[in-house]
């Protein structure tokens, strides 16, 4: 058996580990709430440095059509505000005006309004984005400006460019 001082020693080590292993563990909870908090708060939101492309489609006719192409399924930009927003008209198979360049800052989320006289079909380059256009029906095409550098938006049956968009 041990002297009555080496027992009360053990105890008194046992405590101190007993709460130095408990604090740990509070501290450990505290920092997985915060972590998770913060996971949350940015899952809602789509950084500036998101690789992600998402497009949305209004057609004229009151009906919408939603496309993503991204890993943040379910994003609807339809009532978000856009930081660039801007309409190009095509008439008898012509540019109205001359060629519109538009700058959008990395992050950005552009809509683009395009009214054509003719069926066709826009693609905005390097973002691979196409929407087919109606007649007369003005389509929207709205997505974040994640890929820094000049792109020409053209449209394939006419095969003229109708608006570049830089990014940086």
């Amino acid at each position: 058996m041990l002297p009555p001082f080496s027992e009360s020693a053990a105890d008194a080590e046992d405590e101190v580990m007993f709460w130095r292993m408990w604090l740990c563990r509070v501290f450990c909870l505290a920092l997985l709430t915060i972590l998770s908090i913060a996971c949350a708060s940015e899952a809602t939101q789509l950084p500036a440095s998101s690789s992600s492309t998402i497009r949305n489609i209004t057609h004229g006719d009151g009906n919408h059509h939603s496309h993503h192409h991204s890993v943040d399924e379910g994003i609807d930009l339809t009532d978000l505000i856009p930081d660039l927003s801007f309409s190009v008209d095509v008439v008898a198979g012509k540019l109205i005006g001359t060629l519109s360049r538009f700058e959008a800052n990395l992050g950005d989320l552009v809509e683009a309004n395009v009214t054509s006289e003719a069926d066709d079909e826009l693609h905005l380059h390097a973002y691979d984005m196409t929407t087919d256009l109606r007649a007369g029906i003005t389509e929207t095409l709205r997505f974040y400006a994640t890929i820094p550098g000049v792109f020409e938006a053209e449209l394939h049956r006419a095969g003229f460019v109708i608006f570049e968009l830089t990014v940086s």
